[in-house]
């Protein structure tokens, strides 16, 4: 039985004020107790927690934690390297055994984190770092190990984007709903943006850090226009109201709405000093006006022929998404040469089936221009394949059994995110550490391991 560490609730607070000072690598590691193969001087085989630049890491201090994620701990660990991590009154919370309760995450990627900026240092001076990463946080010393106390930690809800902006941003002259409302419409908004505007896809699907969000929307302050613009033109939900959400989501009208009005940008002077160019404002105006309204609009005007087909795509998944921009903008292009659109062909994106997998996928991506171009891989991440359908020999496998190296698997996270990986290594969980078993798969989308639970595991892509 683990003896008595902490005899009494006592709360320490570690900045870089303090006597203290902030976390750093060396005192994240002994909270966790992180041990390697070469520190105990022993092979580990399979009874690790995770690997680190290869070398296999138990932690000795975490047996009674809920799972370990180390897509979450990778995410914590890009904020702290962006030097966007931040003392917010979030506790670190050790019982009176001196096992870790709630932090593992955290502690685990404050020292990814230091790898990263040992890996780039340079890129580490730009983010402000002048030596090795540490971090800010309050440490609560000695809570109960007792089952009824520890199964009440981390039981709130998480905060969504929509959550973040609404808390960061004034909405003048609106009612709380309404500001919840646009909120949200701003946040799948400026997700769709950021996506375009780094040569993505919606069917891309990688993580959008909320800091890196607010960042995007602080400097494209035209998109807040776009959607306040979109969400009045909507006009509510009463009996005059829906007049563009019935055809389109308004979070994707006003993500297109802004990448219309500044299709007219310099993709080089954008890239050089951010400079964009809004000349298409009216146009993107009238386009939505006569969307939402349908009035006037005559036989062959793009237009209604987009109001007509919108209804038809179906948007439950990521890629009729991207069916439904593509259409958009095939409208808007033709509108705004003044060309015709008879018939439902003419902005209908192309389809076509994966040659290897027989999926059916799109064939096409048409761009606006100006922000909404295909980027230079040089600059920005390429974009990445369609993930490939598992194979047949997999159908019919269910969450959490025997998944075996090889098999090919979508991963969902909780919050509500999904990719498709292959697995590398199905590891045993030292029963000190809580037992059961990890699973280690390669991502498709970007080549890397990470680490999840079976339960996360399914043979079919999980709906979005």
């Amino acid at each position: 039985m683990a003896k008595i560490i902490h005899e009494k609730l006592t709360v320490e607070l570690r900045t870089k004020d303090s006597k203290g000072g902030p976390i750093t690598v060396d005192d994240a590691k002994a909270i966790l107790g992180w041990q390697t193969e070469e520190d105990a001087g022993k092979d580990f085989g399979t009874d690790y927690r995770f690997k680190v630049d290869g070398d296999k890491v138990r932690l000795t201090n975490n047996p009674t934690n809920r799972p370990f994620r180390m897509t979450l701990a990778k995410r914590y660990a890009s904020e702290m390297f962006r030097n966007k991590w931040a003392l917010n009154g979030e506790t670190i919370i050790i019982d009176r055994k001196g096992f870790i309760q709630s932090a593992q995450h955290r502690l685990v990627a404050i020292v990814l984190a230091e790898n990263m900026r040992k890996a780039d240092v340079a890129k580490g001076k730009d983010n402000g770092w002048r030596g090795p990463i540490s971090v800010e946080g309050i440490l609560v010393l000695g809570i109960s190990d007792k089952a009824d106390v520890v199964d009440t930690l981390d039981l709130g809800q998480k905060r969504s984007l929509g959550d973040v902006i609404f808390r960061n941003h004034d909405f003048k002259g609106m009612g709380e709903k309404a500001q919840k409302g646009i909120a949200n419409v701003l946040a799948g908004a400026t997700r769709l943006a950021w996506l375009r505007v780094g040569g993505k896809l919606v069917s891309d699907a990688p993580h959008f850090p909320h800091s890196e969000a607010l960042d995007f929307i602080e400097f494209h302050p035209g998109l807040g226009e776009s959607v306040k613009f979109i969400f009045e033109e909507d006009g509510g939900t009463g009996a005059d109201g829906k007049r563009l959400s019935s055809d389109i989501s308004l979070a994707y009208a006003a993500g297109l709405h802004y990448l219309m009005t500044t299709a007219k940008t310099n993709p080089d002077k954008y890239d050089e000093d951010g400079e964009v160019n809004v000349t298409l404002r009216d146009k993107a105006d009238e386009f939505f006006v006569s969307l939402a309204s349908g009035a006037g609009l005559e036989k062959g005007n793009p237009i209604l022929t987009l109001k007509a087909s919108l209804k038809r795509i179906d948007a439950s998944g990521a890629m009729g998404r991207d069916e439904i921009c593509g259409t958009v903008i095939k409208a808007f292009n033709l509108w705004l040469d003044g060309k015709k659109a008879d018939k439902a062909t003419a902005i209908k994106v192309k389809r076509t089936k994966d040659k290897t997998t027989g999926k059916v996928v799109l064939a096409e991506t048409p761009r606006l221009g100006g922000l909404d171009i295909d980027r230079d891989p040089a600059d920005y991440e390429a974009e990445a394949p369609a993930p490939p359908e598992p194979p047949k020999t997999q159908k019919g496998k269910k969450a959490g059994k025997a998944w075996a190296e090889g098999d090919q698997a979508w991963v969902k996270e909780e919050d509500g995110e999904h990719w498709f990986g292959t697995v590398k290594e199905v590891i045993e969980v030292d029963p000190e550490a809580g037992g059961g078993t990890s699973v280690e798969l390669t991502a498709d989308l970007d080549g890397k391991t990470y680490e999840a639970k079976p339960g996360q595991l399914v043979i079919n892509k999980p709906k979005d």
